[in-house]
């Protein structure tokens, strides 16, 4: 298979029509400038109807932006995001656990979106975005769509649970959630609230930080695909497939997983597949 066939723009782009005047942003993180991210951003790009696209392009010291042509939105940032925001990040780097920070500094200075998604640029979807992102404009009471959402009980060997903290307040384990955010949705009114929180001095990985102080604030939370509690109505299995292969880790396996990477021969469905990795990544 030619992985460049991934990004092609033969695409058909179809048109829902929908009942709400809701609008949303898509964000595409990446830190790369190639022709594929640039095919990347193009379809997203054509998926109108109520969606305006972005390049989130984190710069760094080896990379500039450059692109074929000058009609793309770019929203440049540096790791100088991590002290500037007043929030406390885990660690010195974006990644892992603080990809949450260039989304909010989005948000801060575009707040006339009802809604944000952050799609980083290892997420393929094998289908039509304009399908996959204009279906959930009907979901406008749900404040943040992501995937493998799982209780404390769960997951209780995760890493990443007591990265959450604050300098005077405790939340249970038993009271966290998890999520896998290599493509997630927040509404605005979420976005404010995550906002107000992490001045506060609440800091943390964003898988866990954002459903778990998401579901102390009583806001709304689906997953948009597999098998589990939180799974949207009609998105069992509908846009990533769970495939139980392995009990600690419930990850390994499936189309939206930490690792390892998705080869090209498992791509045979229309879902969302992560990680989709090409040469020279």
């Amino acid at each position: 298979m030619n992985l460049m066939n991934f990004f092609n723009d033969t695409f058909e782009i179809s048109t829902i029509s929908e009942s709400n005047d809701f609008n949303s942003a898509i964000l595409l993180l990446t830190n790369k400038c190639n022709k594929i991210i640039y095919q990347k951003y193009k379809l997203l790009n054509r998926v109108g109807n109520k969606h305006k696209s972005y390049v989130l392009f984190h710069k760094e010291h080896t990379n500039e932006i450059i692109f074929e042509k000058k009609r793309e939105k770019i929203f440049p940032f540096t790791n100088d995001i991590l002290k500037s925001m007043g929030y406390s990040a885990i660690g010195k780097e974006l990644l892992p656990g603080n990809n949450h920070f260039p989304l909010l500094k989005f948000y801060q200075e575009n707040p006339e979106f009802d809604f944000y998604w952050l799609i980083e640029d290892d997420v393929h979807y094998n289908g039509n975005w304009s399908n996959f992102l204009t279906f959930f404009l009907k979901f406008s009471s749900t404040d943040f769509l992501s995937s493998h959402i799982y209780e404390f009980y769960e997951k209780p060997n995760w890493y990443w649970w007591n990265t959450l903290s604050h300098s005077n307040k405790i939340i249970l384990s038993q009271n966290k959630l998890s999520s896998f955010n290599p493509i997630y949705r927040l509404s605005n009114r979420a976005l404010a609230y995550l906002h107000n929180q992490l001045k506060d001095g609440w800091k943390g990985h964003h898988e866990v930080l954002i459903p778990t102080l998401l579901k102390q604030g009583g806001f709304n939370i689906q997953d948009f695909g597999g098998t589990g509690q939180y799974v949207a109505k009609n998105c069992i299995n509908r846009f990533y497939k769970i495939i139980e292969i392995n009990q600690i880790e419930k990850l390994f396996g499936n189309s939206m997983r930490f690792k390892p990477n998705i080869s090209p021969i498992e791509i045979t469905e229309n879902l969302l597949y992560h990680p989709v990795k090409y040469f020279g990544d």
